[in-house]
C-alpha cells in the first residue's frame, strides 16, 4: 500500500497532465504568441479608460467624439 504522502503526490500528477503543480512552463515562442492579445487588450483598457475619465487633452483629436469639446 502506497504511503499517503505519496498517493496525493502521484494524484496530483495525474491531475495536472504531468506537466507540474502549476501547468506547462512558459516559453519564448508561447509568449510571442501571445502579443497581439496582450495589444489588443492593453488597446481596449485604454479606450476604455479615455472614455470613462473623459480627457479632453486626448479626446479632442479623436474623430466623431471630439464634437463634444467645440467651443462655441
Amino acid at each position: 500500500m502506497l504511503p499517503i504522502r505519496s498517493a496525493i503526490v502521484q494524484s496530483r500528477r495525474l491531475a495536472s497532465g504531468g506537466h507540474g503543480p502549476s501547468g506547462p512552463r512558459l516559453t519564448v515562442h508561447t509568449l510571442k504568441a501571445m502579443i497581439p492579445s496582450a495589444a489588443g487588450y492593453g488597446a481596449a483598457a485604454a479606450a476604455l479608460g479615455l472614455y470613462f475619465t473623459d480627457w479632453k487633452l486626448v479626446l479632442q483629436y479623436l474623430p466623431f467624439y471630439n464634437g463634444k469639446f467645440e467651443e462655441k
